[in-house]
């Protein structure tokens, strides 16, 4: 990707703009960009959002490099998917000249400051701000745009079962590693964890003696509802939840009412949607290294299909669903190249728990929140069939 000929911001945007906090990540920060109602927006800008790259502090990842990110979003997850299917994202140069690189990035920071003032933002990233950058990307704006219309987000995370997972697996990725977060939780607040996931062989007879809090999105049931109406039903319960569990892949700007007209849409969006299919492909293929997933994978050494495998696996789905004519709008982002040379010991350690304290295969009893993998595991076994 050349840059010579990327668009200025500050030419795009005139000389009367401010900015507006949307959301952030721990990478990233989002702004809405505010002109008087007068102005002629560019074209460029139209329906669009600004993301800018956060500053490096000591509790969050170093800044990233837009311009490699970008290139790697376009010769390597673009060619994936159709181009309906992807948030798209391109870069903007702020300005050549650098005093106007200042102004743009300071009215930045005081959008920051008012939601930092207003004690709203989340915790863990209080003082964190922009980076002084050079680059900045334009995404589309996936935010509801009239009223009525509802946006819901959402993490497919791993449709695929991982490569690591025993042969005798009754839980998928997704699944185990959320029933590990819960043990972790009990265990950071000196709580009894649940004897079936305390560490050894799994057994029938072990028996929790407290439940997971809520159920989670299982993720084999998301791919499988295009063809399995409990599965559809199982997914739009945690979909449209009003409370979701603690810390879950799902966010909802309004209620979707059961039964109605949108939730009718979103289950018909489930039932036809290629979208998902593609990702849970993308994501097989690139994990046909000869050593399978991350346990294989050495460290020190390039493994370029595994990080984008694992980039494929950290997005987030947008479906906006309109109110009148009830279309399903879904697109995928947060695709940003994974650092995998840093995270891979990560990984690896987390999918070593899975195995050996046995949260692909330890068993739970009926009545709990199951993954659909223990579901049709335990088909026809009584005490533990669903």
């Amino acid at each position: 990707m050349t840059t010579s000929s990327t668009p200025d911001l500050a030419t795009l945007l005139g000389d009367d703009f401010s900015f507006k906090f949307v959301g952030e990540g721990a990478a990233n920060i989002i702004f809405e960009i505010i002109q008087p109602p007068s102005t002629d927006i560019h074209p460029l800008l139209q329906d669009k959002l600004i993301r800018v790259p956060k500053a490096r502090t000591n509790s969050h990842a170093l800044t990233l490099n837009y311009t490699e990110v970008q290139s790697y979003w376009e010769a390597h997850v673009r060619p994936l998917f159709n181009d309906d299917d992807l948030v798209t994202q391109s870069l903007v140069h702020l300005s050549p000249c650098s005093s106007q690189q200042a102004l743009i990035l300071s009215r930045m920071k005081e959008a920051v400051a008012v939601v930092e003032a207003s004690l709203t933002r989340r915790k863990d990233f209080r003082g964190s701000n922009v980076a002084t950058t050079e680059w900045a990307m334009l995404v589309d704006d996936m935010r509801a745009r009239k009223p009525g219309e509802i946006v819901l987000e959402f993490k497919p995370k791993w449709l695929a079962q991982s490569p690591d997972a025993p042969p005798d697996a009754i839980r998928c990725r997704n699944c185990a590693k959320e029933w590990l977060r819960y043990h972790d939780k009990l265990t950071k607040k000196k709580l009894k964890p649940p004897k079936s996931v305390s560490p050894g062989p799994k057994s029938k007879t072990d028996k929790p003696d407290r439940q997971l809090p809520l159920p989670v999105l299982c993720t084999i049931d998301l791919l499988n509802s295009s063809s399995d109406r409990k599965a559809r039903e199982r997914v739009l319960e945690r979909l449209t939840s009003s409370t979701p569990s603690s810390r879950s892949t799902v966010s909802l700007t309004d209620v979707i009412e059961k039964d109605g007209p949108q939730y009718r849409a979103l289950s018909s969006w489930l039932e036809h949607n290629s979208l998902l299919k593609r990702l849970a492909h993308a994501q097989r293929e690139n994990d046909d290294a000869p050593w399978g997933g991350c346990l294989g994978a050495e460290i020190g050494k390039p493994h370029p299909k595994l990080y984008l495998a694992m980039t494929l696996r950290d997005c987030t789905c947008f479906v906006r669903i309109s109110s009148e004519q009830l279309e399903v709008e879904a697109k995928l982002g947060d695709l940003d190249k994974k650092n995998g040379e840093a995270k891979l010991p990560t990984w690896k350690e987390l999918e070593r728990r899975l195995i050996d304290e046995g949260l692909y295969t330890r068993r739970r009893p009926r009545g709990e929140w199951t993954c659909a993998l223990e579901r049709e595991d335990n088909d026809g076994e009584g005490e533990y069939g669903s």
